[in-house]
Protein backbone atom coordinates (compact mmCIF):
# COMPACT_ATOMS: atom_id res chain seq x y z
CA UNK A 1 0.00 0.00 0.00
CA UNK A 2 1.18 3.29 -0.85
CA UNK A 3 0.25 7.11 -0.58
CA UNK A 4 0.40 10.08 -1.81
CA UNK A 5 1.49 13.66 0.10
CA UNK A 6 2.95 16.91 -0.35
CA UNK A 7 6.74 16.43 -1.34
CA UNK A 8 9.22 18.46 1.47
CA UNK A 9 11.55 20.86 -0.43
CA UNK A 10 14.46 18.97 1.77
CA UNK A 11 13.43 15.63 -0.45
CA UNK A 12 14.35 17.36 -3.80
CA UNK A 13 18.01 15.83 -4.23
CA UNK A 14 16.93 12.33 -3.25
CA UNK A 15 14.64 12.40 -6.33
CA UNK A 16 17.33 13.87 -8.42
CA UNK A 17 19.23 10.94 -7.03
CA UNK A 18 16.84 8.16 -8.27
CA UNK A 19 17.00 10.12 -11.83
CA UNK A 20 20.06 8.53 -11.96
CA UNK A 21 19.09 4.94 -12.00
CA UNK A 22 19.57 2.86 -14.72
CA UNK A 23 16.20 1.73 -15.28
CA UNK A 24 15.72 5.46 -16.19
CA UNK A 25 17.06 5.01 -19.32
CA UNK A 26 16.05 7.60 -21.85
CA UNK A 27 12.32 7.42 -20.97
CA UNK A 28 13.17 10.78 -18.73
CA UNK A 29 15.51 13.74 -18.78
CA UNK A 30 17.39 14.19 -15.41
CA UNK A 31 17.14 17.64 -14.01
CA UNK A 32 19.55 19.04 -11.90
CA UNK A 33 18.72 19.82 -8.07
CA UNK A 34 18.73 23.51 -9.45
CA UNK A 35 15.88 23.21 -12.20
CA UNK A 36 13.90 20.92 -9.26
CA UNK A 37 13.76 23.63 -6.80
CA UNK A 38 12.86 26.49 -9.15
CA UNK A 39 9.80 23.87 -10.08
CA UNK A 40 9.18 23.14 -6.71
CA UNK A 41 9.28 27.12 -5.69
CA UNK A 42 6.35 27.68 -9.45
CA UNK A 43 3.22 27.92 -7.49
CA UNK A 44 1.31 26.23 -10.48
CA UNK A 45 3.70 23.25 -9.92
CA UNK A 46 2.90 20.47 -6.69
CA UNK A 47 5.66 17.35 -5.89
CA UNK A 48 3.74 15.06 -4.78
CA UNK A 49 5.75 11.92 -3.05
CA UNK A 50 5.16 8.46 -3.04
CA UNK A 51 5.41 6.73 0.20
CA UNK A 52 5.25 3.58 1.29
CA UNK A 53 3.20 2.36 4.36
CA UNK A 54 6.35 1.88 6.31
CA UNK A 55 6.84 5.58 5.81
CA UNK A 56 9.89 5.47 2.77
CA UNK A 57 10.13 7.61 0.29
CA UNK A 58 9.48 5.20 -3.33
CA UNK A 59 9.08 8.06 -5.84
CA UNK A 60 7.73 10.83 -6.91
CA UNK A 61 5.15 13.10 -9.13
CA UNK A 62 5.36 16.09 -10.31
CA UNK A 63 1.94 17.70 -11.62
CA UNK A 64 1.58 21.25 -13.34
CA UNK A 65 -1.52 23.13 -13.09
CA UNK A 66 -3.45 24.78 -16.37
CA UNK A 67 -6.25 26.49 -14.68
CA UNK A 68 -7.31 28.10 -18.36
CA UNK A 69 -8.17 24.79 -19.41
CA UNK A 70 -9.47 22.89 -16.61
CA UNK A 71 -6.57 20.60 -17.11
CA UNK A 72 -3.40 19.20 -15.03
CA UNK A 73 -0.36 18.30 -16.81
CA UNK A 74 0.88 14.75 -15.47
CA UNK A 75 4.38 16.02 -15.51
CA UNK A 76 6.84 13.51 -14.35
CA UNK A 77 6.87 10.11 -12.50
CA UNK A 78 9.89 8.32 -11.01
CA UNK A 79 9.49 5.06 -9.34
CA UNK A 80 12.69 4.11 -7.33
CA UNK A 81 14.02 0.94 -8.68
CA UNK A 82 13.32 -0.58 -5.25
CA UNK A 83 9.96 -0.38 -5.53
CA UNK A 84 9.15 -0.73 -9.17
CA UNK A 85 5.62 -2.24 -9.57
CA UNK A 86 3.77 0.52 -7.76
CA UNK A 87 3.25 3.04 -10.76
CA UNK A 88 -0.35 2.28 -11.69
CA UNK A 89 -1.45 2.48 -8.06
CA UNK A 90 0.64 5.92 -8.09
CA UNK A 91 -1.10 7.08 -11.05
CA UNK A 92 -4.45 6.07 -9.89
CA UNK A 93 -3.89 8.28 -6.18
CA UNK A 94 -2.36 10.94 -8.64
CA UNK A 95 -5.82 11.04 -10.77
CA UNK A 96 -7.92 11.00 -7.43
CA UNK A 97 -5.55 13.93 -5.94
CA UNK A 98 -5.70 15.84 -9.27
CA UNK A 99 -9.87 15.53 -9.55
CA UNK A 100 -10.13 16.30 -6.05
CA UNK A 101 -7.80 19.17 -4.90
CA UNK A 102 -7.76 20.76 -8.22
CA UNK A 103 -11.12 20.10 -9.54
CA UNK A 104 -9.66 19.15 -13.06
CA UNK A 105 -11.70 17.33 -16.20
CA UNK A 106 -8.42 16.10 -17.86
CA UNK A 107 -4.99 15.21 -16.68
CA UNK A 108 -2.24 15.17 -20.04
CA UNK A 109 0.65 14.15 -20.44
CA UNK A 110 3.95 12.94 -22.96
CA UNK A 111 6.05 10.36 -23.63
CA UNK A 112 8.56 9.54 -25.88
CA UNK A 113 7.98 7.06 -28.76
CA UNK A 114 10.87 4.61 -27.23
CA UNK A 115 8.86 3.86 -24.08
CA UNK A 116 6.60 1.27 -24.87
CA UNK A 117 6.05 0.16 -21.22
CA UNK A 118 5.00 4.03 -20.18
CA UNK A 119 2.54 4.26 -23.24
CA UNK A 120 1.20 0.42 -22.49
CA UNK A 121 0.45 1.31 -18.63
CA UNK A 122 -1.11 5.13 -19.63
CA UNK A 123 -3.18 3.31 -22.23
CA UNK A 124 -4.40 0.72 -19.50
CA UNK A 125 -5.31 3.32 -17.64
CA UNK A 126 -7.44 4.90 -19.76
CA UNK A 127 -5.30 7.44 -21.55
CA UNK A 128 -5.38 8.15 -25.41
CA UNK A 129 -3.21 9.59 -27.48
CA UNK A 130 -4.38 13.05 -28.74
CA UNK A 131 -1.04 14.64 -30.65
CA UNK A 132 2.52 13.99 -31.51
CA UNK A 133 5.46 16.18 -32.52
CA UNK A 134 8.94 15.47 -33.51
CA UNK A 135 11.83 16.95 -30.82
CA UNK A 136 15.15 16.40 -32.16
CA UNK A 137 15.76 13.08 -33.51
CA UNK A 138 12.74 11.28 -31.05
CA UNK A 139 8.65 11.80 -31.42
CA UNK A 140 6.98 13.08 -28.36
CA UNK A 141 3.05 11.30 -27.90
CA UNK A 142 1.16 13.34 -26.55
CA UNK A 143 -1.87 11.64 -23.78
CA UNK A 144 -5.09 12.51 -22.30
CA UNK A 145 -7.76 11.45 -20.09
CA UNK A 146 -11.08 12.49 -19.45
CA UNK A 147 -12.86 13.08 -16.29
CA UNK A 148 -17.06 13.68 -16.26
Amino acid sequence: MIKLRKARRSELKKFHQMEQQSHVGDFLDPHSVELHQSRFADSKTVYLSIETEKKVLAGYIVLVEHSASNSLEFARVLIDQSYRGIGQQAMKLMEEYGVREFGVNRIWLDVYENNARGMHVYEKMGYRRFNQKKTGERILYFYEKIFD
